[in-house]
């Protein structure tokens, strides 16, 4: 990676994807330079936040987004604008460049391909995912005790996996379930739908069979299989990551990250 922040992480890197990650506490010198990059609408959000660790966390998210996409892009992160959508989805162009369904992800540098993104955070946790060949969605978890697991664990896992998850011991359960919501997240938002589909329609065996890598799967109708390959990564002893990659429908179909 050609670009640079204090503490950066990388989590995933092949010749199609990038995914890195950085972790609160972050260096004043880096908190400024990410500032200054903000468009007029992210430095009033910017402001709006009262608390300081909620700006720093803020300004962490889009300025590793810039870095992430400016590597695999060739652009200078400053160029990069980051475009929201009413429903908090973000997307992005080169700035001073039209904005239009196609310039949302320009084939770069003479390629042909798009390229796509993905945002999340957890606590003091901030990851970003790039590809240039698949759609992708990234999530980061953080592992903890959850009072209404076995009613959660009903409610979003696929009637296989809950068959699975439901002859574990209490300990193992905990850790399963959020290795199975953590790919959930991130196929969802490789999809491009958030939670509006039900995670109990997403199956993911392989993660409830103690896979870090593997596949994901979703009938979108009776006639249509939609799947996803996940990697997954401990980020530290109670943080884990997941990156799903889905293959584009056509030219024009993209997943796009949350804020």
């Amino acid at each position: 990676m050609n670009v640079s922040a204090s503490e950066l992480q990388i989590v995933f890197d092949d010749s199609d994807t990038l995914a890195t990650c950085l972790q609160a506490p972050f260096r004043l010198e880096d908190l400024e330079q990410w500032n200054g990059w903000f468009s007029p609408e992210e430095q009033q959000r910017y402001d709006r936040y009262r608390r300081g660790a909620d700006r720093e966390l803020f300004a962490a998210r889009r300025g590793l987004a810039r870095l992430t996409i400016a590597n695999v892009s060739g652009l200078s992160p400053d160029s990069i604008q980051l475009i929201e959508s009413p429903c908090g989805k973000l997307s992005w162009k080169e700035r001073n460049q039209p904005s239009s369904t196609e310039s949302d992800f320009s084939a770069l540098n003479g390629s042909d391909s798009a390229i796509d993104f993905s945002l999340s955070r957890s606590k003091n946790i901030v990851v970003a995912a790039t590809s240039i060949k698949h759609r992708i969605g990234i999530d980061v978890e953080t592992i903890q005790e959850l009072p209404e697991l076995s009613l959660l664990a009903r409610q979003n896992l696929h009637p296989a996996e809950f068959t699975i998850w439901r002859s574990l011991s209490r300990e193992e359960q905990t850790l399963a379930y959020f290795r199975l919501w953590v790919v959930k997240e991130a196929f969802a938002k490789a999809l491009g739908v958030g939670l509006s589909i039900s995670p109990d329609r997403f199956l993911a065996v392989d993660t409830i069979e103690q896979k870090l890598e593997g596949k994901i799967e979703y009938w979108q109708d009776r006639d249509t299989l939609i799947l996803g390959h996940f990697q997954q990564k401990d980020i530290s002893d109670h943080q884990i990551c997941a990156m799903v990659l889905v293959a584009p429908t056509n030219s024009t179909v993209v997943a796009i990250g949350v804020t």
